[in-house]
């Protein structure tokens, strides 16, 4: 289960190709995608409208919680595997 502060919105990160931008830039398995380029995300649907609006090569914002604490980081977009 996890244990968000009240009124955290956002999508678990089920799945982290190796070497790809987000294991690049420390995102893990479980983390909690809070922002994305920007956006806030509450869904998956959110996060895949985002993801429509962007291009391989654009660096980007991803703010994401671990184990109740919020961190930044920045990654460069790729095609996926």
């Amino acid at each position: 289960m996890l244990r968000l502060p009240e009124g955290t919105t956002g999508l678990v990160v089920r799945a982290v190709y190796r070497n790809s931008p987000a294991a690049q830039a420390g995102v893990q398995q479980g983390d909690v995608l809070l922002k994305f380029a920007g956006q806030a995300l509450t869904d998956e649907a959110s996060y895949l409208r985002v993801l429509s609006g962007l291009r391989i090569g654009q660096e980007i914002e991803v703010v994401f919680l671990r184990d109740g604490q919020q961190a930044t980081v920045r990654l460069r977009l790729a095609e996926a595997p």
